[in-house]
């Protein structure tokens, strides 16, 4: 092996090391969310709200429609749909035996949302400019507010 194949292996490997730290670091900094909660900002009592589905984050009162609880590895385990009359439990074995459930609920049966610089990253190509307030990350989209609860 000669001289500048030494100090080609020599920089390669310098190289090699600093991205590694780099995708390191990153990889550190990766949020997991827990929750992601569904509602709407109360404007007044015209609805019956049920007192369950109450939420007040920053002074601001919310009615949920949903919240969805996930484990670690971003896997659902439990959706509670929240209703005038009280709250629907479905578990993970109900929700994966039924993917209309998820579907109509409009939750994702596995996330790895992450979240970056003031943005949610949906996947590789898709950043959603968000708002974080304590534990939560929040998105409106039109009249539906989403709430994603931080680990």
């Amino acid at each position: 092996m000669n001289i500048q194949q030494v100090k080609k292996l020599t920089n390669f490997i310098f190289l090699l090391s600093i991205i590694l730290f780099f995708t390191g670091c990153n990889a550190q900094n990766k949020i997991v969310f827990i929750e992601i909660l569904t509602g709407v900002e109360v404007q007044n009592n015209i609805y019956d709200y049920s007192e369950e589905s109450f939420f007040i984050l920053n002074d601001i009162k919310y009615s949920l429609r949903s919240k969805a609880k996930y484990d670690i590895n971003g896997d659902i385990q439990q959706l509670m749909v929240y209703k005038s009359d009280g709250i629907l439990i479905y578990e993970k074995n109900q929700l994966l035996e039924n993917k209309d459930l998820i579907s109509y609920y409009n939750v994702p049966a596995h996330q790895n949302f992450s979240y970056l610089n003031e943005g949610l990253l949906i996947s590789n190509n898709e950043k959603i400019k968000v708002v974080s307030i304590g534990d939560y990350i929040i998105k409106k989209n039109k009249k539906i507010i989403y709430f994603y609860r931080l680990k």
